[in-house]
């Protein structure tokens, strides 16, 4: 099959020199990539996952050519060799492109990055105030095709029944916006009670539509940030934490998908996927009272069973988010997961298991006229010794804190 590409090269980018007549790159599949203008080939067994979005200049005509650039929505390959921004590298033989990393160069880089990562985290200032909160109702509203405003009047429903927890457990962003508009109004602000926890709700919120709002695959989870909240701004909050340290995270296209599929993705390379499920008990979150150890370990046991069957590819990690705010990890929600995984309780198809304990707050460094908190969540992750074949997971010996947004108050 002969491939003779239409796309106009991008510029300030890497050129690849073709210095005889012989192809640039040699790959595995039965393609020919050829010269956009005298049609000849300038890579045999050419590959569109392993050569992404190359410039390559024809030994004959001297015309620039480019490879397919990465699909939209989609996170580049973790295991992916930067040719950089500019300079012209001259190869007289092939270069065997059969087996290992994908090449790119660092335009396509940043463009794919700018499409599917998060933007960086925001460190404006923003007052709390009614008008505040009415413009993210309206925002959150939008985005859940009008969930926000039909789940507000049910929690208005149960509060007149005397249910005043029907919100909290329901709609959480709901009962959050509404608590903090009550505190308003009797003009104070418990950030130690439960106004407080109704604060790192809509903080997180907020952090994770400015972060995701303008990505592509954000629409496949955003009309859930209603009604499943917790699962939402754990997934979004575990993609922020594994994009801040380095990896490209794919939200999974679910509409497109049949059958049981993971919430996200990293691409370890061309072709090979690390799947990432995200499960988020109601028992680990507030309201609902702390469990007891035996309990605790059963749950896990049974969440972690769960998410192995929607893990798919060649292996994935399963994310348990909780939501009992803390300046310090829950070391039993750790430990449990560390004791299961040491009992041989994990499929083999996870290669590891994380936590992440959101909703909490740090104490910022103390200015001199100028106090605060960051918000974020304790990020945990366990390898299985039982995952089949090497390990693709990185990991700390201890917890981690995850920083969301800085909070500052006078």
């Amino acid at each position: 099959m002969d491939i003779t590409p239409n796309a106009k090269p991008l510029t300030d980018t890497s050129v690849i020199v073709q210095a005889s007549h012989a192809p640039v790159f040699r790959g595995s599949s039965s393609k020919l990539f050829r010269c956009n203008s005298c049609g000849h080939v300038l890579i045999e067994g050419y590959d569109s996952r392993r050569l992404i979005a190359i410039r390559i200049e024809c030994f004959r005509c001297k015309t620039i050519t480019m490879t397919d650039p990465w699909p939209v929505g989609e996170p580049l390959p973790n295991s992916l060799l930067n040719l950089g921004r500019a300079g012209r590298i001259a190869l007289s033989d092939p270069v065997d492109v059969r087996e290992g990393v994908a090449l790119s160069s660092s335009s396509e880089i940043e463009r794919v990055k700018g499409l599917t990562g998060p933007r960086a985290p925001s460190r404006s200032r923003w007052e709390l105030s009614r008008s505040w909160l009415n413009a993210l109702e309206t925002e959150l509203d939008i985005l859940t095709d009008g969930a926000v405003q039909k789940m507000a009047a049910r929690v208005r429903r149960a509060d007149r029944a005397g249910n005043a927890k029907y919100g909290h457990i329901e709609a959480p962003p709901v009962w959050a916006m509404a608590r903090l508009r009550s505190a308003l109004e009797a003009g104070y602000v418990d950030f130690g009670g439960s106004d407080g926890l109704a604060f790192a709700y809509v903080q997180t919120l907020r952090d994770c539509l400015d972060r995701w709002h303008d990505r592509p695959r954000f629409s496949e989870i955003a009309r859930s940030l209603c009604y499943d909240f917790h699962h939402a701004v754990t997934t979004l909050s575990i993609a922020s934490y594994l994009s801040d340290h380095g990896n490209h995270i794919g939200i999974t296209h679910t509409s497109a998908q049949q059958g049981r599929s993971p919430d996200l993705f990293i691409n370890v390379d061309g072709y090979d996927k690390l799947s990432m499920e995200v499960k988020c008990p109601r028992a680990l979150f507030l309201p609902s009272e702390r469990l007891t150890a035996a309990d605790l370990a059963r749950k896990l046991e049974k969440e972690i069973k769960s998410a192995a069957g929607q893990i798919t590819g060649s292996g994935g990690i399963v994310v348990i988010g909780s939501g009992r705010p803390s300046d310090e990890p829950d070391l039993e929600l750790t430990q449990a997961i560390d004791h299961i995984i040491a009992r041989g309780k994990i499929s083999r198809q996870v290669a590891a298991v994380s936590s992440i304990q959101l909703y909490s707050r740090v104490p910022r460094n103390q200015h001199a006229n100028e106090r605060g908190w960051t918000i974020g969540g304790w990020v945990h992750v366990a390898l299985n010794p039982r995952f089949i074949g090497p390990n693709p997971v990185e990991t700390q010996h201890k917890p981690d804190w995850w920083a969301g947004r800085e909070v500052n108050w006078l």
